[in-house]
């Protein structure tokens, strides 16, 4: 198989049926892989000097698309790079790295990078690989079959690891030389290193240094049951090693398979790859594969045929007289389009603005007198009772009667209204203080904005009047019972629930103020309540007694007090339960 059709089908498609060659001395070691949906190793043998015609006769009967050689470690340079982005293609930006980062005296057929697994989430590493120059291929099998592409052998050794940290390592003692990869928390790093043919406990201490160096680097674990370093010897976790099985199908289970044919199924791995980045790592070749004359060149020899001539005449006067024709067509339909569009906005622009004219004219003349009750309603603090509201018929001043618990509801009220955006200059006109405590006011306002949406105030169609006052979910004074002769539905006084003094402001009863109704002073202890007080307390008195009963709690360390209150209490939740059911206030 040519280095052209190689190169060519590394970088248009994904070969299925991918062959790997490593040397090992005399012998060349062979890996067919099977890369289609699961990988999968067809076959796996040893080829001596002697065995003429086997190779051929392997790539012929498994129909191999590609074949692949592993350079040796002593020939080639490595580099990791961190991306500084992550997805998509990355294929430009390797390009340009492996141009930039690697040695100038490598040619270009002899550099290569792409994708490699790494430790760290979130973030793309780049393996960057090249070649040395040499004048004799690393390897060619006994029936003169040799690779069409090349790849080194740290990018094989990385193809047996899985995403965890971790490190793999190949010792070579006859060639001198160490490739390490390592994946971590750090980063990843890939060297090779070479110590010359050393004795044996030399050669151990130099791999065991090298391996402990280089994982403190990426700041992974090194494994310790890597097994005993032999004179040719592929390190790699047991984790890492049933990872690769459960993924490759046809591995041997026996642990010297992978010590033989390692390095050969990476190269294959990493050739048959589905990822155009991470197949890219195998795009080296012996010899360069451009070649043939310039585009300019064979452009020019193709024009100077007469034949090739004339057709070529003939399409340019062609193009002249269609051309404008052309523009001018497609001048004119983008013109009626436009003039298309511009009709619509202008009928778009008249039908706002005369809808813009009514809505003007309604805002000028509609006084909406609902919403205004609305907004004086949701204005009104809890507490205050309004009498009259006088809306007035020339202007737009509204005069406001009422009766407030004490005199900062008024000014609350005041102040709710000059904030809403829809009345201003809110001032109180009168405030006088009754002989039940409460206070009797007259305030004037404006209305400044009556379309305008309110701001602030209370929402009583969120939460009722009732609910807000008592703090019970689904109360109501609202309580309708028959008469008697049930033919109408009328509602009960307040005297029912709270009796009256007798006084009445349009038409309304006041509650009685009785001794549960005067707040205590901080800090002390409420006197003794009777049944029969309870029964004739309203609910804001019963709410006030059971505040004072809860504060008088935290006042006393009596034990009998803290029973009399806890009782009291009890007793009045019963209280306002019962007036909560009976819709009284």
């Amino acid at each position: 198989m040519s280095a052209k059709y190689s190169a060519k089908l590394l970088r248009n498609g994904r070969p299925t049926r991918v062959a790997a060659m490593q040397t090992h001395g005399e012998t060349v070691r062979l890996v067919v892989l099977n890369a289609k949906d699961t990988p999968e190793v067809l076959e796996a043998i040893e080829i001596e000097p002697g065995q003429v015609g086997v190779v051929k006769e392997l790539l012929k009967r498994h129909k191999v698309e590609l074949v692949v050689g592993v350079v040796p470690a002593a020939q080639s340079v490595c580099r990791c790079v961190e991306l500084p982005v992550s997805g998509g293609e990355m294929s430009d930006t390797i390009a340009l790295l492996v141009e930039t980062q690697l040695p100038g005296d490598a040619p270009a057929h002899r550099r290569a990078g792409g994708m490699v697994r790494s430790a760290l989430r979130g973030k793309s590493v780049a393996l960057l690989t090249a070649w040395h120059e040499s004048d004799d291929p690393p390897l060619r099998a006994p029936d003169g079959v040799h690779p069409g592409c090349w790849m080194t052998q740290v990018a094989a050794m990385q193809a047996l690891r899985s995403e965890r940290a971790g490190l793999i390592a190949y010792a070579d003692r006859s060639a001198g030389t160490i490739a390490l990869f390592a994946t971590g928390d750090k980063g990843t790093v890939a060297r090779i290193l070479l110590e010359g043919n050393t004795e044996t406990n030399e050669w151990t201490q130099a791999v065991v240094e090298a391996i402990n160096e280089t994982s403190k680097a990426a700041d992974s674990d090194a494994d310790e049951s890597n097994g005993q370093i032999a004179e040719r010897c592929l390190l790699m976790t047991p984790a890492d090693a049933s990872a690769l099985r459960a993924d490759v199908r046809g591995i041997s289970l026996d642990s010297a398979w992978l010590e033989t044919f390692g390095i050969a199924l990476g190269a294959a791995l990493v050739a048959g790859s589905a990822d155009a980045d991470r197949r890219s790592l195998a795009a080296m070749t012996f010899a360069s594969t451009e070649g043939g004359e310039p585009a300019l060149t064979r452009a020019a020899h193709w024009i100077s045929r007469p034949c090739n001539a004339w057709c070529s005449g003939v399409a340019a006067a062609l193009l002249l007289l269609l051309t404008p024709l052309a523009v001018a067509w497609g001048t004119t339909a983008i013109l009626e389009a436009k003039v298309e569009a511009a009709r619509e906005q202008e009928t778009r622009s008249r039908e706002t603005a005369r809808q813009h004219a009514v809505y003007q004219e309604v805002s000028r003349t509609y006084f909406p007198v609902t919403k205004i009750l609305a907004d004086i309603s949701r204005a009104t603090p809890i507490g205050i009772e309004i009498d009259s509201i006088d809306l007035g018929s020339i202007s737009d001043e509204i005069h406001i009667d009422g009766r407030a618990e004490n005199s900062a509801q008024v000014i609350e009220f005041l102040s709710t209204m000059n904030e809403s955006g829809i009345f201003e200059r809110a001032q109180s006109d009168r405030t006088q203080s009754t002989d039940d405590g409460q206070v009797e006011f007259s305030l004037t306002a404006f209305v400044w904005n009556p379309h305008a949406p309110f701001e602030g105030g209370t929402d009583f169609a969120e939460q009722s009047v009732a609910e807000r006052m008592y703090n019970v979910v689904g109360a109501s004074n609202l309580n309708w019972k028959s008469n008697a002769s049930g033919s109408q539905r009328v509602r009960p006084s307040r005297s029912d629930s709270g009796g009256s003094d007798g006084s009445s402001r349009g038409g309304r009863a006041r509650p009685v103020r009785s001794s549960l109704s005067a707040k205590p002073a901080t800090g002390t202890v409420p006197e003794p309540i009777t049944d029969e007080e309870l029964a004739t307390t309203n609910r804001v008195s019963l709410m006030r007694a059971k505040i004072a009963r809860k504060s008088g709690l935290k006042a006393t360390e009596d034990e009998a007090v803290k029973d009399r209150l806890n009782e009291e209490i009890r007793k009045i939740d019963d209280r306002l339960n019962e007036l909560a059911a009976g819709g009284a206030s």
